[in-house]
C-alpha cells in the first residue's frame, strides 16, 4: 500500500476528506489507516499516491485494531462523525459482524441522512436479512444523494426484479450498466420482462 512516513498525499480533495476523519494523516504521517480511509471515503477513489497501489485491499499489516482505535478516538471528540462511524461499520461488515456494522451505519446516517456509502452498505445488510422493502428504500436514498451511483442502481434493480417490479428493475439495471460497463455481466443472465423472477419473494 502507499503509506509513507510523511503527512498528507498528492490529491488535495481526497487528503481533506481523510484528514477530517483522522487529522493525524495531515499532521503526523500517512499510515495504513489513512490509506484505508482514502480507499473507502474519497468520492472518485484516491490516486495511487493516496490509496493502495493497484487498488489492492489495505490490511494494516493485520492490525485492524489500530484502525478501530483511531476511529474511536475520533468519535470520542466528535461523537457524530459520520466518516468514523462508516469506517467502523465497514470493518465490522468485513469481519462478518453485520449487527455491529448496521449500528455504525445507522449512526452515520443519523448524522448525515444523505451519506450514500452508509446508505448503500446498510441496504446490503438489510437485503441479506430479508428486509427487502427497507433495502430498496435505502438504495433509492443512496441514489438520490449520488445520482451516478452505478452499484446502487444495480442492486436496486436486482431487488426490484425479485419483487416482481420488472419494469423499474430493467430501468435501473440499464442505468447501472450505462454508468459502469463492468456491471454488464451481472445483468446478462436475467430473463426478459414478463418472465418469472428466478429468486424468492
Amino acid at each position: 500500500s502507499m503509506q509513507h512516513s510523511s503527512p498528507a498525499c498528492s490529491d488535495a480533495a481526497c487528503c481533506g476528506t481523510v484528514c477530517a476523519i483522522d487529522p493525524g494523516c495531515c499532521t503526523f504521517q500517512w499510515d495504513a489507516t489513512c490509506v484505508f480511509v482514502a480507499e473507502n471515503n474519497c468520492t472518485q477513489g484516491p490516486p495511487v499516491q493516496c490509496g493502495a497501489a493497484g487498488g489492492e485491499l489495505v490490511t494494516f499489516d493485520g492490525d485492524i485494531a489500530t484502525a478501530v482505535t483511531k476511529f474511536n478516538q475520533v468519535l470520542a471528540t466528535e461523537p457524530g462523525n459520520q466518516y468514523a462511524h462508516y469506517n467502523l461499520g465497514l470493518i465490522e461488515q468485513k469481519r462478518g459482524n453485520s449487527s455491529a456494522a448496521e449500528s455504525q451505519y445507522r449512526a452515520a446516517i443519523q448524522t448525515d441522512p444523505a451519506y450514500s456509502p452508509a446508505l448503500y452498505n446498510l441496504a446490503i445488510i438489510r437485503a441479506q436479512d430479508g428486509a427487502r422493502d427497507e433495502a430498496i428504500t435505502l438504495y433509492e436514498r443512496a441514489i438520490d444523494a449520488k445520482n451516478d451511483f452505478a452499484a446502487a442502481y444495480l442492486n436496486l434493480g436486482l431487488l426490484q426484479y425479485c419483487a416482481g417490479d420488472q419494469t423499474k428493475a430493467f430501468e435501473n439495471l440499464t442505468r447501472a450498466t450505462s454508468l459502469d460497463q463492468s456491471l454488464v455481466p451481472r445483468t446478462k443472465n436475467l430473463p426478459t420482462i414478463g418472465a418469472t423472477p428466478p429468486c424468492g419473494t
